[in-house]
């Protein structure tokens, strides 16, 4: 298991980045600049 840091969660190759990491079991720590774009 890793952990991965990724910047930019919310854009379109973020977002793409956040899931193909997560859902090879490991630790996702996800940023943006607007956190309710996160949430969803």
């Amino acid at each position: 298991m890793k952990t991965i840091l990724i910047l930019g969660a919310t854009g379109a190759i973020g977002r793409g980045i956040t899931k193909a990491f997560a859902g090879n079991n490991n630790n996702v720590i996800m940023t943006a600049r607007n956190s309710e774009r996160l949430k969803k």
